[in-house]
């Protein structure tokens, strides 16, 4: 017998993208799969929605209430009504390829090791006259997922795919912490990675994460509140008993230990960028005259900071200085600590949050 899946879809005004999300869901490949649907207080008619589709969808299903607001209070109710071998979480909003979690079972029960499935993803932006053009993200095979997730390298959550063990060990774990306003899917891979859990990437098994609403979470979150619950979630990741799953590395600290308290930037035109002799350089803040001799990386890093239009928290500015500066070799470790020279120097100005408008997610 195949093993059943969990298809766990918490729901808030899911809108138009309700339709094509459960479409998605009762058109897996997958045979042996079940819907719980977790309506969180709707107003939109999402939740007749949703019964007229899914009573006609030939799937088995439940469709639950959860009367705490919050999209944690609905995962964590649609959980304890799931009774499959593995869980798909899905917001009722985004999309699943067919053949998605047919391909992600069968690389779980190919490698009995592993914990977590992942795939590739596709994120859809909608404006008032229609679909922007897709922007794909082709994902690898990670060797260190505890670095990934606290480099706050995002996956979407319905990118995975989850052993029954590994989600139950996370729900013991309050992975989904009630309450938390933003950045839970963060938590979540971060708990998963110091718990020790085996992530495995299947090519293929593609998930579409759908930006199309002001209200979405992540788009409606001011930017102080952003940084504010991300050190909020980092002083609990910080607190996980020794011991947990993984022993932390120095790299795995300095990604741990990195402060939200305060935006940074460089002004344009801010540094004078001198080549000397050999492989360095020499950076002189033009207002005060300071000067420092560096590497290639750090002036590349600060070339790129000049280039930056916006003040954003170090983590953040490294994420950017990661996939920008082919000096810093994709590595969100390395452009921190790069970050965190210049810090110490003197060479980046401190920016309160609000000054001169929000920074972008």
């Amino acid at each position: 017998m195949a093993a059943l899946v969990s298809v766990i879809m918490p729901c808030l005004n899911a809108g138009e993208r309700l339709r094509p999300a459960l479409a998605s869901v009762l058109a897996q490949t997958w045979a042996d799969l079940e819907v719980v649907f977790v309506d969180n207080n709707s107003t939109d008619g999402s939740l007749d929605a949703a019964r007229a589709m899914l009573a006609d969808g030939g799937r088995p299903f439940q469709i639950a209430t959860c009367p705490a607001q919050g999209v944690n209070h609905a995962r964590n109710h649609g959980y304890g009504l799931a009774s499959g071998a593995f869980i798909q979480w899905l917001d009722a909003d985004d999309e699943i390829a067919p053949d998605k979690i047919a391909l992600q079972v069968a690389a779980l029960e190919a490698r009995p090791d592993a914990d977590i499935a992942y795939g590739d993803w596709i994120e859809q932006r909608f404006s008032p006259s229609g679909p922007q053009p897709p922007r794909r993200h082709e994902l690898a095979p990670v060797s260190d997922q505890v670095a990934r997730t606290l480099a706050t390298v995002w996956y979407p959550p319905h990118l995975y795919l989850l052993r029954r063990a590994a989600a139950g060990r996370l729900q013991d774990a309050q992975a989904w912490w009630p309450g938390r306003p933003v950045a839970t899917d963060i938590e979540y891979s971060a708990l998963a990675a110091l718990m020790g859990c085996r992530f495995l990437h299947v090519k293929g098994a593609e998930a579409t994460y759908n930006i199309w609403s002001d209200s979405q979470i992540s788009g409606s979150t001011p930017y102080r509140l952003r940084a504010e619950t991300h050190a909020a979630i980092f002083a609990r990741l910080r607190e996980t008993p020794p011991g947990f799953g993984v022993t932390l590395t120095p790299r795995h600290r300095l990604l741990m230990d990195q402060a939200w308290d305060s935006c940074w930037r460089l002004p344009r035109n801010a540094v004078a960028i001198e080549k000397l002799p050999g492989r360095r350089f020499r950076l002189r803040r033009r207002e005060t005259g300071k000067s420092l001799e560096v590497r290639p990386r750090d002036a590349a890093v600060v070339q790129a900071l000049m280039n930056m239009p916006v003040a954003m928290v170090t983590c953040h500015l490294a994420l950017m200085l990661a996939d920008t500066v082919p000096e810093v070799g994709g590595d969100h470790a390395t452009g921190l600590e790069a970050l965190q020279r210049l810090q110490a120097q003197g060479f980046l100005d401190r920016v309160a949050f609000g000054d001169g408008g929000p920074p972008p997610a």
